[in-house]
């Protein structure tokens, strides 16, 4: 009867021979394939598992310094616009201070502009009253410019300058019916006396007196005596005819 040939079997196990320098016994481990088997893939697996952290970690290290660039770039833009900011508020504070002058500088002269209207008017009532004794025009109906109340304290500057506008027409219309009053005044104006004929002294005043030729009785003398010497000049103390000299 023929034996089987012995096989083979495959060793479960890794022998590691340790031999030392010195003359000593051998010794030798052995490490079963399993585990060795286990230990590479827990190694490639920590490998990868390493490998991918680092690459997305690198990843969120290249957005977070992206984020912080642009944080920088907005902090600088932030910056910019404070500084504008501020510049535009000064800018803004002196538009106003200077606005604030000029409208002061304005109501000011509206003021000014007021009393002068104001005190045209009493010029006015004063010539009306001068015109109307020594003529013997027309009266006319005059608008008194106190008629119209300009507030130069009022913010509403366009009611201001209306008022003021109406004031000024007001003096307009009133001195438009003073110069139609001089002008019809004007002929009797010409005709009265308002300077002495000739520097002398006065023989015979205005009104009654003794009859000169006669010496009896009076007489009413319409006339003023003024004695001069021969060939003194004569002025017209007004406009109008000469019927009679001697």
């Amino acid at each position: 009867m023929s034996k089987k040939p012995k096989t083979h079997k495959q060793s479960k196990y890794f022998t590691l021979m340790l031999v030392p320098y010195s003359s000593g016994k051998t010794r030798s481990i052995k490490i079963p394939y399993i585990f060795l088997h286990t230990c590479f893939t827990i190694l490639v697996l920590l490998i990868a598992v390493s490998t991918a952290l680092t690459i997305r970690t690198n990843y969120y290290i290249g957005i977070a310094d992206t984020y912080n660039k642009d944080i920088q770039e907005l902090g600088k833009i932030n910056s910019q616009l404070l500084k504008d900011k501020i510049d535009i508020k000064t800018d803004i504070e002196v538009q106003k201070m200077t606005y604030e002058q000029k409208l002061d500088y304005y109501k000011q002269k509206i003021s000014e502009f007021d009393q002068k209207i104001d005190a045209l008017d009493k010029a006015k009532a004063s010539l009306y009253d001068t015109l109307s004794q020594k003529t013997n025009t027309d009266n006319i109906a005059l608008m008194s410019a106190n008629a119209v109340n300009v507030d130069v304290s009022d913010p509403d500057l366009d009611a201001v300058f209306v008022a003021l506008e109406q004031k000024i027409d007001n003096q307009m219309a009133d001195y438009e019916a003073l110069m139609g009053k001089v002008k019809n005044a004007k002929p009797y104006l010409d005709c009265v006396p308002t300077i002495w004929p000739v520097h002398g002294r006065i023989n015979c005043q205005f009104g009654s007196r003794p009859d000169p030729f006669t010496g009896k009785g009076s007489e009413f003398h319409n006339g003023l005596d003024i004695k001069a010497a021969i060939g003194t000049s004569v002025k017209a103390t007004g406009g109008g005819v000469v019927i009679y000299a001697g």
